[in-house]
């Protein structure tokens, strides 16, 4: 009897725990413990700039953006620059920044039509989508945002280069899409850009992580390009601001807006949020954006080289953004003579 009670106070024990012996219970792992043959890390979606819980201890200089150019390493050689698109000669009476537009997006611009009685121009896409390029309305800053056409897309150029100034107010390059451009080339919904994604090595020497990123248009070409040029050439103590990313492809839209991120597009990455900047979060010390940027401009150089516009030249700035947009960096229709202007 007695031995007829151990037994049935040792099953009683494993229905209770499901650890005890003979129970043939699994071994309790510790939280987070993965198979050895899980897959590579996945890359986080980015999300909307979230501002680091503790406050940067460098304060950048207030100065014009302007840099001495770093010695070149003596062992290392530059990756090879793919040559951004040039425009061809206009036809008669086009736009010149029109021109920008066709070289860039080469691919996928069909053609241009031209309305006979109200000479309108309207961009016709390979997809069958038509883009209107100059709606004729007079706008504000804000109504371009919201209800830009292609000609808003241009209207405030991009300064390339480390010779810049802070940006006055509203003076934004690159933060006035028309959403139907990309959604014509990059995917016209999240599961079309999902299609449309490969994995890319993020500065493999310094980390693991391979960035999901959109083949559309030369974009992912354009980021490991930008990737293997930063590895040959950045100093080792600016590696930390440009790893680990924060990520590049996020179906969202903006906050507090209506407007997709261009994140939505899988086109552009965000760097180390470390070391980030972001408009938003200065409001909450001042009522008005003041300028702030760790950044170091040979990475703002590299990205700028293969066809990627920074945010840390916007007046909204947003110091970790980088993204691809080629008929920006087009020579014909880069800002000429810096400076900088404020935009109504």
């Amino acid at each position: 009897m007695r031995y007829f009670r151990a037994i049935t106070i040792g099953f009683l024990f494993c229905a209770a725990c499901g650890v005890a012996l003979g129970c043939g219970g699994a071994e309790p792992q510790p939280a987070g413990a993965t198979d050895a043959t899980q897959a590579e890390p996945v890359e986080p979606a980015a999300p909307e700039p979230t501002e680091p819980p503790v406050e940067p201890r460098t304060e950048p200089s207030t100065a014009p953006r302007t840099a001495p150019e770093p010695p070149a390493p003596a062992t290392k050689t530059q990756p090879p620059q793919q040559p951004l698109p040039q425009p061809e000669p206009r036809e008669s009476g086009e736009p010149a920044a029109l021109g920008c537009l066709r070289a860039a997006y080469a691919d996928f611009v069909e053609g241009v039509e031209s309305d006979p009685e109200t000479k309108q121009l309207t961009v016709v896409m390979n997809d069958g989508t038509k883009l209107l390029w100059d709606d004729g309305a007079e706008k504000s800053y804000e109504q371009r945002l919201a209800n830009p056409d292609l000609e808003d897309q241009f209207s405030i150029s991009y300064p390339l280069g480390r010779d810049f100034e802070i940006p006055a107010t509203n003076d934004d390059p690159g933060r006035i899409r028309v959403e139907g451009l990309f959604r014509a080339v990059y995917g016209k919904n999240s599961r079309a850009v999902r299609d449309n994604l490969v994995k890319v090595d993020w500065m493999p020497s310094h980390s693991r992580k391979r960035l999901v990123f959109n083949k559309q248009n030369g974009a992912a070409e354009a980021l490991g390009r930008v990737s293997a040029e930063l590895e040959e050439s950045l100093p080792a103590e600016m590696i930390k601001f440009a790893v680990p990313s924060a990520g590049t492809f996020n179906w969202r839209k903006i906050a507090g807006t209506d407007r997709l991120s261009v994140h939505s597009f899988a086109i552009a990455i965000d760097i180390n949020v470390k070391f980030s900047n972001y408009w938003r979060w200065a409001l909450k010390r001042n009522p008005v954006p003041v300028y702030r940027n760790q950044i170091p401009l040979e990475i703002v150089e590299v990205f700028e080289n293969h066809g990627f516009v920074w945010g840390g030249k916007w007046y909204h700035y947003d110091t970790m953004h980088f993204e691809y947009r080629p008929e920006l960096l087009a020579r014909q229709c880069l800002r000429k003579g810096g400076g900088t202007t404020a935009v109504p």
